[in-house]
């Protein structure tokens, strides 16, 4: 057994394709599948169920894959722990997290990082807020920023809020609401609207959205989903219906299309979370450090962590 088949192993299970681990890794795909393979024969298991649309492990292969992700894991900390005794940080950080998260500049943020720590490697993986925690929950990533409430974290994850949304009602010029200063949510029962699909990169406004429109008994009629944002403000312009997005996107607002305040508002939380118990390298702990000093609250008040609540 290697470190470079584990590694490979990881790197499939976690990309759900073959293909797409080898162009991660930087490899032939053959070598991954073989050296995968390799590994499956020497366990006498089968690790990846490769009959599926999407690789995915089998169940051995999930437990498999738990124990080894957080030993590599510690291997890579233990590593790196070594070398920051000579005085540099070095290593490599992986967040999770969207390029757009509120009023945190992600791209702009690794920049700043990387100009300041530059021998630490940061490694962007995009998804849902549902991939990032599993990602941490199997240590595959050390970091993520993702929409979602403190109440709502598992109990293996912790978290301080980093940022909220600002969303808006947005309609297209000559929609009846567009004369009211700002909207009630009551104002919805029955409207026509569009909106993010559940399940996927932005799903957590959408869940925000829900929550607020279930508490106040409020059905709107959803007819059209995307998650993408440019798709939802062209929708709107088009007359296919309301929408609640991000103020951010509305800075100098599209032709036709106009804005609203909602009451109650709507911001849902950012939050920085990481898995409850881990020992992380002197890189993940100066990324974490990192991230809380731009944050857009932290600097204000302390954390509020997960166990707080």
């Amino acid at each position: 057994m290697e470190i470079r088949q584990l590694e490979y192993l990881l790197a499939a299970s976690s990309e759900g394709s073959f293909t797409k681990a080898a162009a991660r890794l930087g490899v032939a795909q053959s070598a991954v599948s073989h050296q995968v393979a390799k590994l499956e024969d020497e366990l006498g298991m089968q690790l990846l169920d490769r009959q599926r649309p999407v690789t995915r492990p089998t169940e051995v292969g999930a437990l498999f894959i738990d124990r080894v992700s957080r030993a590599l894991a510690e291997l890579s900390a233990a590593k790196e722990e070594v070398l920051s005794l000579r005085g540099e940080v070095v290593g490599e950080v992986t967040l999770g997290a969207t390029l757009h998260t509120a009023a945190l500049d992600i791209p702009a943020l690794l920049a700043d990082f990387q100009a300041q720590w530059p021998a630490v490697r940061v490694i962007l993986r995009e998804g849902s807020a549902s991939d990032s925690l599993e990602r941490l929950k199997n240590d595959s990533v050390d970091v993520a920023l993702l929409t979602a409430e403190l109440k709502d974290l598992p109990p293996e994850i912790d978290g301080a809020v980093a940022d909220h949304w600002d969303l808006v009602l947005v309609g297209k010029t000559g929609h009846r609401l567009e004369a009211h200063d700002s909207v009630d949510i009551e104002e919805l029962d029955g409207e026509t609207m569009i909106g993010f699909r559940r399940g996927v990169q932005r799903a957590g406004l959408r869940a925000a959205t829900d929550a607020v429109l279930a508490r106040h008994d409020v059905k709107p009629k959803i007819m059209v989903e995307s998650s993408e944002i440019l798709v939802l403000i062209s929708l709107v312009q088009h007359g296919h219906g309301l929408a609640v997005l991000p103020r951010q996107f509305f800075a100098d607002p599209p032709t036709g299309v106009w804005t609203r305040e909602l009451n109650p508002p709507i911001t849902p939380s950012v939050l920085m979370v990481w898995r409850r118990g881990r020992r992380y390298s002197p890189a993940s702990e100066e990324f974490l450090r990192f991230i809380a000093a731009k944050a857009t609250t932290l600097p204000q008040s302390q954390p509020r962590h997960a166990n707080d609540r």
